[in-house]
């Protein structure tokens, strides 16, 4: 009867709606997957920059957690024939790599700030180089990565009041300014072609790609984002 028919006609809005939000959803999710899940390796190439190269530092190896059990994998620098990282230096600068790079891709950097006289602390990100992690996750991932490096440089003995500065760039300059939404005592930042809006850079890199078409797709981007880092705030720098 007339009751039977309203039901499928409902039945049928119903599956249309969610077809009509699933699909864009589903397309966007294909999408982010394909940028952020997959893992960073470390790189073979013969000219590739290698600690072995550099003979003015040494360095200590350091392994901590981050938020989803994943082992991360950093190194203090300080100067050749150095006590420890934390001895005669003049503070910690706390390394964090742009998208697809490792720590490693910083060590001229590195090697002029240990030249100034400053002990750093480089790691790889969640997916990267010698990190754990399926894959990068995403570029909230670095901030929350950063978090967790912070909260390890803490707790390290030694370390007294050295003062503590963050030097980022491209998605580490991002993560450098996020990462001060955390209760964390940072004494100053540089952040080096970074951004302030993750979303907006993932618009500007898809219409690279897929020309306008990315624009309808932010919404479901955004949801899928909140999905994964639903435990975290989604800060801006």
């Amino acid at each position: 009867g007339r009751s039977m028919t309203k039901k499928k006609q409902i039945g049928m809005a119903v599956t249309v709606m969610t077809a009509a939000y699933m699909i864009p959803f589903g397309a966007a999710k294909i999408l982010y997957d394909k940028v952020f899940n997959k893992r960073v390796e470390i790189r073979k190439e013969p000219m590739a920059v290698k600690y072995e190269d550099f003979h003015t530092m040494d360095r200590q190896a350091a392994l901590f957690p981050s938020n989803r059990g994943q082992r991360l994998k950093g190194y203090f620098y300080y100067p050749k024939g150095g006590f420890g990282p934390f001895e005669h230096v003049r503070g910690c600068i706390v390394l964090s790599p742009g998208i697809f790079q490792g720590h490693t891709d910083y060590l001229y950097d590195v090697e002029r700030f240990v030249k100034e006289g400053f002990c750093v602390f480089g790691f790889d990100n969640t997916g990267c180089m010698e990190s754990g992690g399926r894959g990068l996750l995403g570029l909230e991932q670095a901030v929350i990565d950063l978090h967790y490096a912070l909260e390890f440089l803490e707790s390290r003995k030694g370390r007294g009041e050295l003062p503590i500065l963050l030097y980022g760039h491209s998605m580490g300059g991002y993560a450098v300014a996020a990462v001060l939404h955390y209760d964390h005592k940072v004494d100053g930042i540089v952040s080096r072609s970074g951004f302030s809006d993750p979303t907006e850079m993932l618009c500007l890199g898809g219409k690279k790609i897929y020309g306008n078409k990315i624009l309808w797709m932010l919404p479901f981007l955004r949801l899928y984002r909140r999905l994964l880092f639903w435990k975290y705030p989604l800060y801006g720098g």
